[in-house]
């Protein structure tokens, strides 16, 4: 099992999880899961985001041809 979660404040967001399947099987190859995870969050001046690894003793690995992390502005939300 292998996965992160997003963070604002300390507080989780967002998560996902993969698995890898091994076999010792030639026709049946080690199969992994991609993932796709987003939100629309509130973040206000001076919160701070995080990512972080579900497992201990993990890394993430982002190839610059197949990972994406990234913010997107959608407006200036106006709370009456």
């Amino acid at each position: 099992m292998n996965g992160f979660r997003v963070y604002l404040n300390d507080r989780p967001v967002l998560h996902c999880t993969t698995m890898t399947v091994h076999s010792s099987d030639e026709q049946k190859r080690a199969k992994s899961n991609t993932c796709h995870t987003s939100a629309a969050v509130y973040i206000a001046p001076g919160d701070k985001i995080s990512v972080r690894d579900v497992e201990g003793l993990r890394y993430s690995l982002f190839e610059p041809a197949k990972s994406f992390f990234g913010l997107v502005k959608l407006g200036d939300a106006r709370i009456k």
